[in-house]
């Protein structure tokens, strides 16, 4: 009688707080397991095939590496190691997060709207942890207020998506002149963007300038 015996893998471990640009590589080990016995890679599901930025190294019958020499958001996913004979295939898995600074996708443009009128402010950013964004309002004290505002968030190839969008209607009424206040747009190099919303009273056509400011910032 001629038993063979099942593959047995070790875990997976990927290292925490992998970046992008950064290398990252991890070893698939069976403990046990008769021969002959194939080892490969999925990512996701996917059978994984060698490319320019991922190699993957046969060490010995029973041992597999996986090596990504430069890691993107990309990247990121459920790894799976498998290992099988003529018994069984045998699985393990781990998955790779890519820390993704904060990136603008869609900044805030210069927008007019009339006393009464509404007007859109879409304000996105993306990354990996998920970036929070905030907006506030310059008051009439030059200090920041925040703002109430609707965020929607997706995944996206491995990096998510946030969508801060402010709705606001221009109205406002001043102790002594009745006009709306406006926002000022600016970029600014911590990665922060005010936004210009140009109000105008049809009645006084006078204008005051204020600002909303959108930030992304990291969760």
């Amino acid at each position: 009688l001629n038993v063979i015996v099942p593959p047995r893998l070790g875990p997976l471990l990927f290292p925490n707080g992998t970046r992008a640009g950064m290398r990252a590589q991890v070893g698939c080990y069976a403990q046990e397991g008769d021969l002959p016995m194939a080892m490969f890679w999925q990512k996701d599901g996917v059978r994984l095939q060698p490319s320019s930025t991922v190699r993957i190294s046969k060490l010995d019958d029973y041992a597999s590496l996986l090596v990504i020499t430069r890691v993107s958001a990309e990247h990121s996913g459920n790894y799976t190691c498998l290992a099988t004979n003529a018994a069984y295939t045998a699985t393990t898995s781990a998955i790779l997060a890519v820390n993704v600074p904060p990136q603008w996708l869609l900044e805030p443009n210069d927008s007019s709207v009339t006393l009464g009128g509404s007007t859109t402010l879409p304000c996105t950013a993306r990354g990996f942890p998920l970036p929070s964004i905030a907006w506030k309002k310059e008051t009439a004290s030059s200090e920041w207020a925040p703002v109430m505002s609707a965020v929607d968030s997706t995944w996206n190839s491995g990096i998510m998506d946030t969508t801060d969008v402010v709705r606001g209607i221009v109205r406002h009424r001043d102790a002594s002149n009745d006009y709306p206040k406006d926002i000022k747009l600016e970029h600014n190099r911590d990665g922060s963007t005010s936004q210009l919303v140009n109000g105008t009273n049809r009645r006084r056509l006078r204008q005051v300038w204020r600002r909303y400011h959108c930030e992304k910032r990291r969760s």
